[in-house]
């Protein structure tokens, strides 16, 4: 699933022209147009790190650890990400327009915008729990 899949969800404006300000991201963290690097806020290394590989849960159904939540501020979108390809794709339990299991993108996250114009956050106070508890 899609985070874009929503009406209420629109693209932000990235159009890969660059320009002063703009901020690149790389794995974990995030470098400024003039070099300096900055914690990456949504997904931060101590973060990433918690996260086991995708299909390493697949056995363990209902039981499996969620260990990050993602939610929209201004709208009630949330993402439980349960296994991260280490890269960009996560899998886990999306709550939206309806409530199911996928795949979902790091990049997306961080481009999708809720019906205000805000950004996607992580859950600081989130301690991890099972899929059958955060249904």
């Amino acid at each position: 699933m899609s985070v874009h899949d929503g009406p209420e969800y629109a693209q932000a404006g990235l159009d890969g022209e660059g320009g002063p300000g703009d901020v690149h991201r790389d794995a974990g963290s995030t470098r400024e147009a003039d070099g300096e690097e900055v914690t990456d806020q949504l997904f931060p290394d101590a973060v990433r790190s918690t996260l086991p590989l995708l299909y390493s849960q697949e056995p363990l159904g209902e039981d499996a650890i969620v260990f990050v939540k993602f939610f929209t501020p201004d709208s009630s979108w949330t993402w439980f990400a349960t296994e991260f390809d280490g890269d960009d794709v996560f899998f886990g339990l999306v709550v939206g327009m309806e409530t199911e299991l996928g795949y979902f993108s790091l990049a997306e996250l961080r481009s999708a915008r809720g019906p205000l114009g805000l950004s996607i956050e992580r859950d600081e106070h989130f301690a991890p729990k099972t899929l059958a508890q955060v249904r």
